[in-house]
């Protein structure tokens, strides 16, 4: 078997840092499914989507995801932090996210829960963007599956 070509490489090795920062990979896979959406990446949301259902999350929560400010008390503390990490850190550009955010995020996380997720919205942030132009032959990255072993 050959070895993965560079990019994938990348890839594969930002997954595990995240999976080893000890943050539910379903929080994870929120947080990628709202870049994805930010972005209007259609393909990556219906991938983080399916994911999502295959982990266990319930359609009815997951269709919430685009609007979770209205969604009250259906979304849990640490799921609404989660989120609102995701939107301050796609939209950014230029802005940097606000500190009392970091300060909320990182309160009910921890630091490296916090490093983790930050790791996923900026790879999601790579990921949603290229997607969005015309495919390249042999460039495609594979979606990360939510709670399954890469190979």
């Amino acid at each position: 078997m050959s070895p993965p070509a560079p990019h994938q490489a990348a890839v594969d090795l930002i997954h595990r840092c995240i999976e080893r920062c000890g943050l539910c990979l379903g929080l994870v896979g929120l947080a990628r499914l709202r870049v994805a959406q930010v972005h209007g990446c259609d393909a990556r949301i219906d991938a983080h989507f399916l994911s999502l259902i295959d982990a266990g999350f319930s359609i009815e929560k997951l269709v919430l995801v685009s609007d979770w400010r209205e969604a009250g008390a259906a979304l849990q503390p640490q799921e609404q932090a989660v989120l609102s990490w995701a939107e301050a850190l796609a939209r950014r550009g230029s802005t940097p996210a606000p500190d009392a955010l970091y300060q909320e995020v990182l309160a009910l996380m921890g630091q490296e829960a916090l490093v983790g997720l930050s790791l996923a919205i900026a790879l999601e942030n790579a990921l949603s963007q290229s997607f969005q132009t015309p495919a390249q032959a042999g460039h495609r990255l594979q979606p990360h599956v939510v709670g399954k072993d890469r190979p």
